[in-house]
């Protein structure tokens, strides 16, 4: 009689911690849904944040969970806590790493700290160099790191940097403010000449978005070298997925893409 008992008692017992297994893993699900829509799709950063904190609170060693949580407080403009989360997923042995490096660097770049982002930019490059793989990460080192000795005055090293990133996997982005370096250096035909090459597509979405502009109906004119201004065309812009989207809205497929994912959106506030 006591053993049928005890069978009993273990089954209730092992049933509940089935059921709470199962319910632990329905809400992960469906926090985890919660949360990748508020930052990939609506751009609710905040409420992405609040998502990951309580996924965070139940797998606090999920690596991933820290990564997407920094995209979050980088899109927020909290870059403190980004480059702590982006940090806490290398520790945590983030399988992509190297992209989680290029964060915290970027994130640096964008605040200022130029010592800790090239730190963070030339460990990148060593570990993405020689690898048709990694041919991303090591042109964007290239190219910011181009970037920051720019703003250093740099201007050689520069331009050095610049043609790495242009060897690596050529675009007019490196060639426009290769431009710019150049021009610092005197060596104004040259300058001119990366100028001509890539001013039309650097300055594409600029127009797109400003039809009326001087710049607009000028195919030829673009904001001056070595001003503030000169950057801007070539500035990353904070995307949702359906935003980006939207710029191909001529696309039949992409427009119906583009409408599943706002119903997805919409089903999930």
């Amino acid at each position: 009689m006591k053993t049928k008992r005890l069978i009993i008692i273990l089954t209730i017992v092992a049933g509940t911690y089935l059921l709470v297994i199962i319910g632990k893993g329905l809400l992960l699900g469906h926090y985890r849904q919660k949360a990748d829509v508020a930052l990939f799709l609506s751009g609710d950063y905040k409420a992405a944040i609040k998502y990951y904190d309580k996924l965070i609170s139940w797998r606090p060693n999920a690596a991933g969970y820290y990564f997407n949580r920094g995209d979050a407080y980088n899109n927020d403009g909290q870059y403190d806590k980004a480059i702590s989360d982006y940090e806490k997923s290398l520790k945590l042995g983030i399988e992509d790493s190297l992209q989680a490096i290029l964060r915290v660097a970027l994130v640096a770049k964008r605040q200022g700290n130029i010592r800790f982002s090239k730190q963070y930019f030339h460990k990148l490059l060593y570990l993405s160099k020689n690898k048709k793989e990694t041919k991303n990460e090591f042109w964007a080192a290239n190219y910011h790191l181009g970037q920051l000795e720019f703003k250093e005055k740099n201007y050689r090293e520069a331009i050095n940097y610049y043609n790495m990133a242009h060897s690596t996997d050529p675009t007019d982005l490196e060639i426009y403010h290769r431009a710019n370096a150049y021009f610092a250096l005197g060596k104004v035909d040259s300058a001119q000449q990366d100028l001509k090459q890539s001013l039309s597509f650097v300055k594409r979405d600029f127009v797109k978005k400003n039809p009326n502009s001087h710049l607009a109906k000028c195919d030829t004119c673009s904001f001056p070298f070595g001003s503030k201004e000169y950057e801007f065309l070539t500035e990353p812009k904070k995307e949702t997925i359906i935003q980006t989207l939207a710029n191909f809205s001529d696309d039949e497929q992409i427009k119906d893409l583009n409408n599943k994912l706002k119903a997805t959106e919409k089903n999930n506030r």
